[in-house]
């Protein structure tokens, strides 16, 4: 597994190249909703990392994704991976330990992580100590990179 970054103007046209392919691929299904997103800002001096993961099927073809934005929300960089085959749960868990990995290497010390799977926002939080075995040793990697990184919220 490969993460990729990318800075600048480039992130804009490969996001909107994803999308298009997305929106090809979905096509089929006949999902074509549109759903009002809003962004809010990190506290001043904080990182967020907005992640993301997908699969196609579930399980299927897959992918995971990280954006960073500081706290005036400008951009830092995005990260993404394809995955062959998983579940949106694997998908997931996958987007939050990119996200982190990246936050460790260009040493961020102040982040916060939103996704939007509350299973597994709680899981990371301990609020559930039920730890699926298909993620198990990517929670316990996601738990070690949050215990290198100053102060992380999820």
């Amino acid at each position: 597994m490969q993460c990729v970054g990318f800075m600048g103007f480039d992130v804009v046209r490969t996001v909107l190249l994803l999308s298009l392919k997305t929106w090809q691929f979905n096509e089929s299904v006949h999902s074509r909703t549109l759903l009002p997103v809003f962004w809010s800002f990190p506290r001043n001096g904080w990182t967020k990392i907005n992640t993301d993961g997908s699969s196609f099927g579930n399980p299927g073809p897959s992918g995971a994704g990280c954006l960073f934005r500081r706290d005036d929300g400008s951009f830092i960089c995005v990260g993404f991976v394809p995955i062959p085959y998983a579940t949106s749960l694997l998908a997931e868990t996958f987007a939050i330990r990119i996200a982190l990995r990246l936050a460790s290497q260009l040493r961020i010390p102040l982040i916060v992580v939103e996704t939007d799977f509350s299973f597994l926002c709680d899981l990371l939080n301990h609020q559930n100590s039920q730890v699926p075995w298909e993620i198990k040793e990517i929670v316990e990697d996601i738990w070690e990179l949050i215990s290198g990184i100053p102060q992380t919220l999820i």
